[in-house]
């Protein structure tokens, strides 16, 4: 957002007192739409990890109980719309972040399509097509709106995702038909475990599809699903990603950068990225190109339409039964059931060696 300030969650940025120099094309989309911007929100640092706790700024705590983590990397987004400050939040996802603190702040999330919001006209795309935008909110039909509202190709995209038949909106409430759904509660790393609340989540949804008449198929876990194959590969872009990031940092800062200019893991990615060539990106580009058809033959043998899995688990401590968040318009504002957002959400605790923030701690959401 021009002229407004573009920290990312970074000390150095924020010591340099950084500011966007030119409206995204999805800021201009909002403008149109008439969006009130209201603020940033916090973020960790360049959105690299799935809590939101940045050096710079502080812990973003969780609005349903303060204890605990609001996720991340879109973790101030969420924060912001499960205290009800705003309806609907900007949010970024290459990892999991905008789903993991959907689901721990108890949140609608879609990550939408690569290709389907402009990254541009300051980028062509974010972590090789991994990370997209979209926005985290209230209920399937909010993001629905406001998907209709900034999604569309804008000069110089390098792709664009196939056009929808008709507004998403128009597709809530609508009613799908008989669709095969496919479950899975295995955790994404073969030596994790899933916690067993979040497995009972995961099936007291499917249960309730189930009831609804949808075709429900319980451990569906092929090997051609599995995240090991594609780890690597999209470790090396991230590297590379975090080296170019520290190469920005330094033209910016008009020297070169030390640990001390970045959280700690931030900087072993980037050196890291730093001895990798440019053969080395392109190999990694082209190994998860080859997964993704491999991915969609899966889906596709098996009919699927829908699969079911955690979004965050709780293995770092327990799970909250949380509080009311404060009332909206005078009334409770979660809906008595809505199979697209978890009714009781699943936090992580805030690491307590990180000095504490207020529950939507003022940083800069990517």
């Amino acid at each position: 957002m021009a002229g407004e300030p573009q920290h990312a969650g970074s000390g150095l940025l924020k010591s340099l007192e950084y500011r966007a120099e030119a409206d995204s094309y999805l800021v201009q989309r909002l403008r149109r739409a008439g969006f009130v911007v209201l603020g940033r929100t916090n973020t960790p640092e360049f959105g690299s990890t799935c809590t939101t706790e940045p050096l710079a700024y502080g812990a973003t705590h969780n609005p349903w109980n303060t204890d605990h983590s609001s996720g991340g990397s879109s973790g101030g987004s969420a924060a912001a719309v499960a205290a009800r400050m705003v309806p609907v939040a900007h949010a970024s996802d290459g990892g999991g972040s905008i789903r993991i603190p959907a689901s721990e702040c108890g949140l609608f999330g879609l990550k939408p399509s690569r290709g389907r919001i402009s990254r541009g006209p300051q980028a062509g795309e974010g972590w090789g097509g991994a990370s997209t935008d979209g926005c985290v909110s209230i209920s399937v039909r909010d993001s629905a709106a406001f998907l209709d509202l900034v999604a569309g190709w804008e000069p110089g995209d390098p792709y664009t995702a196939p056009p929808p038949s008709g507004p998403y909106l128009d597709e809530v409430g609508r009613d799908p038909g008989r669709l095969r759904i496919g479950v899975r509660t295995d955790h994404v790393f073969g030596s994790m475990t899933t916690d067993p609340e979040c497995v009972a989540a995961a099936h007291a949804t499917a249960d309730l599809l189930e009831s609804l008449g949808h075709e429900v198929v319980r451990d569906a876990n092929p090997a051609a699903l599995g995240e090991a194959a594609f780890m690597g590969p999209f470790l090396t872009v991230l590297s590379v990603a975090m080296s170019r990031q520290v190469a920005v940092l330094e033209e910016l800062a008009g020297r070169p950068l030390t640990p001390d200019d970045l959280e700690p893991a931030n900087w072993a990615s980037g050196r890291t990225g730093a001895k990798l060539s440019g053969a080395d990106y392109l190999a990694a580009i082209e190994a998860g190109a080859r997964l993704r058809p491999t991915h969609g033959v899966v889906v596709e043998r098996r009919r699927w339409q829908r699969r079911v899995r955690p979004a965050a688990d709780a293995d770092a401590g327990r799970a909250a039964a949380p509080a009311r968040p404060p009332a909206r318009d005078g009334r409770d504002g979660r809906p008595r059931v809505d199979p697209c957002r978890r009714a009781d959400p699943v936090h992580r605790p805030v690491q307590r060696d990180r000095p504490a923030g207020d529950v939507a701690a003022a940083g800069d959401e990517r």
